[in-house]
């Protein structure tokens, strides 16, 4: 029996300025390159700080969803999709006591916070779906601020 990833490598990138243009199209040099990466039995990780559902359509768009060996670290790494098996394989959680804190300090400093769900796909963890919790500065400011996941199981 062959050794499970032996020779084999992974490659992460981001997608915004990176992988795709800023008109977010695929340039043919980089999709050859990496449909011959993902042929070798390697793997491949778009990383992003976008939710699920919106990488996924932005990966089906761009024609890189079926690509084989390809995995989604959404939500800035709190979650992560196997393309292939079409579900979540790994996600990481706040405590919900704690999210509740961040509502409150959130409010207390005059935070503005909005929640999106992170993904509506079956989840191999066997838990509800996450949420991804952002906080943005009310000043009008255009950093996105500190991003993270929740799950609202409880509410």
């Amino acid at each position: 029996m062959p050794e499970t990833g032996k020779g084999r490598k992974i490659f992460f990138t981001d997608i915004d300025d990176t992988l795709v243009n800023t008109d977010k199209s695929l340039s043919d040099e980089n999709r050859r390159a990496l449909e011959a990466y993902v042929k070798t039995g390697s793997y491949l990780v778009i990383s992003t700080g976008r939710v699920l559902f919106a990488s996924i359509r932005l990966l089906k768009d761009l024609g890189l969803y079926d690509f084989p060996n390809t995995f989604i670290s959404t939500c800035n790494g709190g979650l992560i999709y196997d393309t292939s098996r079409e579900c979540v394989i790994y996600d990481s959680l706040i405590p919900l006591d704690q999210v509740a804190d961040v509502f409150r300090f959130a409010r207390e400093w005059t935070i503005s916070t909005s929640l999106s769900p992170c993904s509506l796909i079956p989840n191999l963890t066997g838990r509800s779906t996450p949420f991804k919790l952002s906080l943005r500065p009310d000043s009008g400011h255009t950093n996105r601020g500190a991003e993270t996941r929740v799950r609202l199981s409880s509410f």
